[in-house]
């Protein structure tokens, strides 16, 4: 039986909703698309400007400027990690 994994995206009314109900095998992918349309999720006034940006040791899964103009790498998972 496979794992289960839901998000949920709360607006600024305190309104709940469902992003999207997945299972394991897609979870990365349905997970990243689901912040590059609510990045906020992420972090208040996050502007992403990259989406599987190549850099030389591979693709950063997410790539933003935060409000004071810094860069922000979010690399995304799917199972435990080992380090």
């Amino acid at each position: 039986m496979a794992d289960e994994f839901r998000i949920w995206v709360l607006d600024g009314s305190g309104d709940i909703t469902p992003v999207k109900h997945t299972s394991a095998t897609d979870y990365e992918d349905d997970l990243e698309a689901a912040l590059v349309k609510n990045p906020e999720m992420l972090m208040p006034g996050l502007e992403l400007v990259g989406r599987q940006t190549p850099v030389a040791g591979g693709n950063l899964d997410l790539l933003g400027v935060d409000r004071e103009g810094r860069l922000v790498v979010f690399e995304l998972k799917r199972g435990a990690l080992t380090r």
